[in-house]
């Protein structure tokens, strides 16, 4: 019932958005502190629609050459109660083979470089006076808030980074060995060169994200002397109403997983922190920020009434993650420039998202 209910909630924001066009300050908590020296909705026109032809309903990954590996992806609110985090783990079998932090917060237009979309119809969620912006794209401007209010002495991104660090190549359990003998709210010795007082809580958040992460599944060469490398970018592959948070796990040139989602204000479970101050930022708290990933199945539904859409959403995103294994970037652009903006990718025959080179484009394009 709970299901029902939301999703007519959005087809009928659906419906009232195409009729009409939709129409706090900065943060007051201290931004992530150090250790000792610290005072310690959707194109509402139109969800994203299929080609005439219908497709299966299900998207099985295919056999990948190499070992198979798992790329999650989690969110969490490991630092206090004005943002929340983005988490992605590469995963073989039990071990982590690499992770990466973001988080999101509200603060100043003029001081903060917002997310994609933010200038449009995205937008309009906003509280007046704010923005929504990645704490990694803004490093140095954050990086200089948490020298004022707590005396830091390492960026945040370079502590993200010594997080990250630690847990690579060890095994679930061995990081959750690490934050069992350690006290939350304090530096965690063992993670060199991290300073923040909540690393623990990052810790955490990965662990949860290793465990019970949305999956992408891939693969990678083991024996290539060559690392696995995490990285991740911001884009706007799909209309102006919300904006994409992607993940793609590398070894050296060639794409071994890639991992979709997107954010838009609109009814649905909202991301973590929605309840607190975080949730001080939305225009509106009955269209709080949410994930579609999160939200597939109501999502999927309003697509299916709206576009006669044959598959979910996640099952698109999982099409084109699928395809991107094994390639490399000029491989995957290839596609895209011979592919026609607005209609599906023949190439890509399980996705029927007409937006599917533009998220090729966007995989493509992470750095």
């Amino acid at each position: 019932m709970k299901l029902k209910k939301l999703i007519m909630m959005l087809a009928l924001a659906i419906v009232l958005t195409a009729c009409a066009n939709q129409n706090s300050g900065d943060e007051t908590e201290a931004p992530a502190t150090e250790t000792t020296e610290a005072p310690a909705t959707e194109e509402t026109t139109q969800p994203e629609t299929t080609e005439k032809e219908p497709a299966a309903t299900t998207v099985e990954a295919p056999e990948f050459e190499g070992t198979a590996i798992e790329l999650r992806r989690g969110y969490a609110a490991p630092h206090g109660e004005q943002a929340f985090s983005s988490i992605g783990v590469v995963l073989e079998g039990d071990k982590i083979l690499d992770a990466s932090i973001d988080e999101y917060q509200f603060g100043d237009p003029n001081e903060m470089d917002a997310v994609p979309n933010s200038d449009k119809d995205f937008g309009q969620g906003y509280a007046d006076g704010v923005v929504l912006y990645s704490k990694l794209d803004n490093d140095d401007d954050y990086s200089a808030r948490m020298t004022e209010a707590g005396k830091a002495t390492r960026s945040l991104s370079d502590n993200y980074e010594a997080i990250e660090d630690f847990v690579k190549n060890k095994t679930i359990g061995e990081v959750k060995a690490t934050v069992e003998a350690s006290e939350a709210g304090k530096p965690v010795d063992a993670v060199s060169g991290a300073t923040l007082v909540d690393t623990v809580g990052y810790l955490e958040a990965i662990i949860d994200t290793a465990e019970n992460g949305f999956i992408s599944q891939g693969a990678y060469d083991p024996n290539n002397s060559e690392s696995v490398e995490l990285e991740r970018e911001l884009s706007a592959p799909h209309g102006t109403r919300s904006f994409a948070d992607i993940f793609v796990a590398e070894q050296g040139d060639t794409i071994v997983a890639a991992s979709i989602d997107e954010f838009q204000f609109m009814e649905g479970e909202p991301v973590p922190n929605s309840d607190k101050k975080f949730g001080e930022g939305f225009a509106d708290a009955k269209t709080p920020l949410i994930s579609k990933l999160q939200n597939d199945a109501a999502y999927s539904t309003v697509m299916k009434n709206s576009g006669n859409a044959t598959k979910t959403l996640g099952e698109g995103y999982k099409a084109i993650e699928h395809f991107v294994v094994g390639k490399t970037e000029e491989e995957i652009m290839e596609v895209v420039n011979a592919s026609t903006p607005g209609e599906t990718v023949d190439a890509v025959s399980s996705s029927t998202l007409v937006d599917t080179s533009n998220y090729l484009k966007s995989i493509a394009e992470v750095d």
